[in-house]
């Protein structure tokens, strides 16, 4: 069992009295506060003596009422009870201290203690009415051990298909709930919610931890606890699961094995391979917590069809066939659960886009960038080429904006130390750390890791911990190999690794990207960042906690590259895909600029014809206004009919020679490379020589931008200088893009894809 420790000195005492973690007060217009006693009806219990009668203390914000049931709709036997109790409070006097002091030494016994001084000062009493939430499902905030003096509790399981609440069964006084929560700190299995008006006495989750610190014993008798309550099925079930623990780059099967079990992947992250006959690999998917691995396989009876290896450390569970079937049988809702999933897979496959490319084989291959299909991420190592890279205002920068988007955590050596004591890092600490960090990331949707500035134990550690590691680098410096990078390949080979490129606010445009990305073959994507003035301010590391102190409780600005960050490695992102259209295309920067001011973000921009000039445009200023002058320009020059004169040729491949066309192209762009753009970009081309679609990422923007727009007859087709074939408008394979830009997106299928995209289509 692991759980998560908090550091402790020599100095301090082994158990401080806190508050009641993730417990708050939203009281509704028929719960008003009261100071007088009340008393509730007894109820006859085996193990305690507590039958009391005890004061509520209405003003302490520790539990969140039910609204959907108001104190007013409780049952009428309930409300006269509960009004009975509040005239007999008033005469009856009750001992809160002595109360405690009970409920203490029901807890002393319970957890097998000797006496009740780990226990002292940190037993809570709270009283609570009908209908009061004191866990909520799928919350890590609320844990803790509750012990019921009087009243009773209900426990409720969600269902995933109907969000209806099924009742699991009902805690009465004398019982404990809670302890499955606070011994796995996972998020909370149950709706915890009071049935009746009822008295707690409550042990919070971090003073639990504090006394497993010190008692570490006491995990056998919640674990016994909570066995108790499990069916004989549920233990059979249990025992028969196996804990795999996988280390990063061994495989969980291999393509042909036999299937015999499935797998649930309980932290880390795998990859599945699938090897052709001809040899080649290609990547098939990604799997994190929670995903179902081999299912399929299982299930049909054949077998294994990808070769399944781990990207870096992880944990799974192992259900053998035999329980599984065991499983169907005893309740036939599990086939039909199984059906529903299977059946969105196969759904997500057929919606799938299917890109008419070019193979792999083919020397001049460009298919899209060999993102990993699910991109998620959990856990981001952030690492800094050179020292003079603003690595903590960076890592802030980013904190700010993943935490509006959901619950986000920053690590770094010193808050480890700070944390779990300045030997945390010793190898004989290396369990006490790893648990820890993964019930850090059990309880927020990303974790980010800031590596030291050198080689350091904790810089190995994010590495090993790492979805993706993020390499930041300054944009307008000379391009560089940091010493620490050097290492990372040899460590993380299997993770992903992006290249970030930071650029001051009032600075010229990205550049000489290519030269970093050649230095880092193993870069699968990047990203260009325009920073903040404070990003880059000099100041001391207490001074930076101040600044971003009052950073974070502002709203991040959703158009900012930190944003667009954010948004991609959480699987957000917002692409748009721009039409081909010819002299309309001019309403593209209309529809640009509707978009920005209905506070849509653009993240990525893929564009056909027209489309793609209008969309190279944007992605390169970021300016509507400069956008706006730039096409004006542009469509001036067009509009010159001298030019179109001087343009004409002998037509035996089309009307016009095109040189006058490639200039007022490259008037706009210069020498400008697809890399160097602002936002990720790509634009579509017809291969007339291969007879296919093409789709171009990377390269020189104003040739495959001139390509896209070379109509048959009326333009020549533009040579690839990368292969030497003919490329012709886009528009004649692809118009509107739109399944390329999703697959850039997510490279997932469309039933779990959480990106959006936008496309705009002009109509001709």
């Amino acid at each position: 069992m692991s759980s998560p420790q908090r550091s402790k000195t020599k100095d301090t005492p082994p158990i401080k009295r806190e508050d009641i973690e993730g417990f708050y007060w939203e009281p509704t217009d028929n719960m008003q506060p009261s100071s007088k006693p009340v008393t509730v009806p007894t109820y006859r219990r085996s193990k305690s003596c507590l039958e009391t009668k005890h004061s509520p203390n209405y003003n302490t914000p520790d539990m969140v009422p039910d609204l959907d049931q108001p104190y007013s709709n409780v049952t009428p036997d309930l409300q006269q009870a509960l009004t009975r109790t509040k005239r007999l409070s008033v005469i009856e006097n009750i001992d809160i201290p002595s109360i405690i002091q009970s409920a203490t030494e029901v807890f002393v016994h319970e957890l097998g203690l000797e006496d009740d001084l780990w226990l002292k000062g940190n037993v809570e009493y709270r009283e609570v009415v009908a209908g009061t939430y004191l866990m909520k499902e799928d919350s890590n905030k609320d844990a803790a051990l509750v012990y019921i003096i009087s009243g009773s509790l209900t426990l409720a399981q969600r269902m995933t298909d109907t969000d209806e609440d099924v009742h699991m069964f009902t805690a009465h006084p004398g019982e404990i709930v809670g302890g499955l929560a606070v011994l796995t700190g996972e998020t909370n299995f149950f709706n915890i919610r009071a049935k009746h008006f009822t008295r707690l006495a409550i042990i919070s989750k971090t003073t639990f931890y504090n006394l497993m610190k010190e008692k570490p014993g006491i995990i056998l008798f919640i674990a016994d606890m909570v066995v108790k309550r499990l069916s004989p099925f549920v233990r059979q079930v249990d025992f028969a699961l196996d804990w795999v623990f996988l280390e990063s780059g061994k495989a969980v099967y291999r393509q042909d094995d036999e299937s015999d079990s499935t797998f649930i992947v309980l932290s880390g992250r795998l990859r599945s391979v699938i090897t052709h006959k001809n040899g080649k690999k290609e990547l098939v998917g990604e799997y994190g917590k929670g995903d179902l691995i081999g299912i399929v396989e299982m299930v049909t009876q054949t077998k294994r069809s990808t070769t399944v290896m781990a990207v870096r450390d992880s944990e799974l569970a192992k259900l053998p066939e035999g329980i599984f079937n065991a499983i169907k049988l005893r309740y036939p809702i599990v086939v039909t659960r199984l059906i529903n999933l299977l059946g969105h897979r196969i759904l997500g496959s057929w919606k799938k886009p299917n890109l008419n490319l070019r193979t792999p084989s083919s020397p001049s291959y460009s298919a899209l960038d060999t993102r990993p299909s699910q991109i998620n991420f959990s856990t981001v190592a952030i690492m800094a080429v050179s020292e003079d890279v603003p690595l903590t205002s960076f890592t802030f920068e980013l904190y700010h904006c993943l935490s509006a988007i959901g619950p986000t955590l920053r690590l770094t050596s010193d808050v480890i130390r700070k944390t779990l004591g300045s030997s945390i890092m010793d190898p004989n600490n290396e369990y006490r750390l790893t648990t820890w960090l993964a019930q850090q990331e059990d309880q927020h949707k990303i974790a980010l890791y800031q590596c030291d500035l050198t080689f350091s134990l904790w810089t190995q550690r994010c590495i090993r911990q790492a979805d993706c590691i993020l390499i930041v680098g300054l944009g307008f410096k000379p391009p560089t190999l940091g010493q620490v990078e050097k290492e990372v390949q040899r460590l993380a080979i299997r993770t992903q690794k992006e290249l970030v490129l930071l650029h001051r606010e009032d600075g010229p445009r990205p550049s000489n990207t290519v030269a970093w990305l050649n230095m880092r073959s193993w870069i699968s994507w990047h990203h260009h960042i325009k920073c903040f003035k404070r990003t880059f301010s000099r100041k001391s590391l207490y001074r930076i906690y101040e600044l971003y102190g009052k950073v974070c409780r502002s709203e991040p600005n959703i158009h900012s590259d930190f944003s667009r960050l954010a948004r991609w490695l959480t699987g957000k992102s917002v692409g748009l895909v721009l039409g081909g259209g010819g002299a309309r295309g001019a309403a593209h920067i209309g529809m640009i600029k509707a978009i920005q001011e209905a506070g849509i973000p653009i993240d990525m921009v893929g564009g056909v014809s027209i489309g793609a000039f209008m969309g190279a445009l944007w992605c390169q200023e970021k300016n509507i206004t400069t956008v706006t002058q730039k096409a004006r320009e542009w469509a001036q020059k067009m509009n010159q009919w001298w030019r179109q004169i001087l343009d004409l040729t002998y037509p035996a491949t089309s009307m016009f020679s095109g040189r006058g066309f490639n200039k007022t192209i490259h008037a706009a762009f210069n020498d400008t490379f697809i890399e160097d753009l602002w936002l990720p970009y790509f634009t579509i081309t017809t291969d007339i020589t291969a007879s296919s679609m093409r789709i171009h990422s990377h390269g020189s923007l104003w040739r495959y931008v001139r390509a896209s727009m070379s109509l048959s007859g009326y333009m020549p087709p533009l040579c690839d200088p990368t292969d030497g074939h003919l490329l012709l408008d886009g528009g004649y394979t692809n118009n509107l893009p739109g399944n390329c830009i999703l697959l850039k997106l997510t490279k997932e299928t469309a039933s779990t894809s959480k990106g959006m995209f936008l496309c705009v289509c002009l109509l001709i």
